[in-house]
């Protein structure tokens, strides 16, 4: 790989790491200035994003036999059958 091509790669990370955290300062500015109902909507829909995406990533582990030693541990514990 070129020098060139390197410099590149690494000014695009840099240029994209700076740029999102200036949109995370802005973000954090906005949420400053929400009201105490605002904020609350927020943190509703916070939370409500947060538990979805959980959700999601449950039932992929799920479907890819993640988590399947948590039925034979709870085979284990109600029957004591392995």
């Amino acid at each position: 790989m070129s020098i060139i091509r390197v410099a590149m790669r690494f000014a695009i990370k840099l240029f994209t790491r700076e740029h999102n955290m200036k949109k995370i300062k802005e973000i954090q500015k906005a949420i400053e200035n929400l009201n105490y109902r605002e904020m609350q909507e927020l943190r509703q829909w916070f939370i409500e994003k947060e538990w979805s995406k959980w959700d999601k990533e449950i039932r992929k582990d799920s479907a890819e036999g993640k988590l399947d030693f948590l039925i034979d541990e709870a085979k284990i514990q109600t029957t004591g059958i392995n």
